[in-house]
């Protein structure tokens, strides 16, 4: 009895994953995501688009209601705007930049901590 029932444990959970965060500890840049500083570079996927856009983290947050996973606040530009946003920390969502120009800002601190404060 205890076999059997070992044996249909086993089954169920390669047939039917449990949580995908399973197969999200797997991705090779997870690592590097989840160990993001404050004013670090990051590229951005924009919300409801396939859009990959230059931010620096502004903030490391640790939110569980919504998203059930840690996550960063990020500043990035867009359609001639700054905007300040909260993205999960997911390869989907946020990849490290570790290619390309950096943001325009990026250099000029004292003018990132203006703009943030306005907000």
């Amino acid at each position: 009895m205890v076999r059997l029932f070992a044996v249909f444990l086993c089954a169920s959970t390669e047939a039917f994953p449990q949580n995908h965060h399973v197969a999200a500890r797997a991705h090779p840049l997870l690592t590097q995501i989840r160990n993001l500083l404050m004013d670090d570079r990051v590229m951005v996927r924009l919300p409801h688009s396939n859009i990959w856009v230059a931010g620096v983290v502004v903030s490391v947050l640790q939110y569980f209601n919504a998203i059930r996973s840690d996550g960063y606040r990020i500043e990035y530009s867009s359609r001639g705007g700054w905007h300040v946003e909260l993205f999960p920390a997911s390869p989907d969502h946020i990849l490290p930049a570790t290619r390309g120009p950096p943001p325009a800002h990026a250099d000029d601190r004292s003018a990132g901590s203006a703009r943030r404060q306005a907000y």
